[in-house]
């Protein structure tokens, strides 16, 4: 998981790096790729960042639950698992 972390961490850096050269660079040889350079790049790390939060999300709440959903399945084959009550008047 920190693997995961640190290559996007890197990733930021890498893309916020390469928009800051594109943006202070002076010459007109980059001005046709230059908006869709940061337009692509900006989703990029826009995708990049909110991948990072659901990483986030799944390392703060791993092992909370998930088992017993998995395993609802094979507990009502056996019996334990009672049907919820659904009150249909409401």
């Amino acid at each position: 998981m920190f693997l995961y972390f640190f290559g996007c961490l890197a990733g930021f850096g890498f893309l916020i790096e390469r928009m800051y050269n594109t943006l202070s660079r002076g010459n007109t040889d980059f001005k046709r790729i230059e908006i869709p350079f940061l337009m692509y790049s900006s989703i990029a790390l826009s995708l990049s960042f909110a991948s990072f939060i659901c990483g986030l999300f799944c390392w703060f709440n791993f092992g909370k639950g998930l088992k017993q959903v998995l395993m609802q399945e094979t507990k009502m084959r056996s019996g334990q698992l009672e049907a919820p009550v659904i009150d249909l008047d409401a």
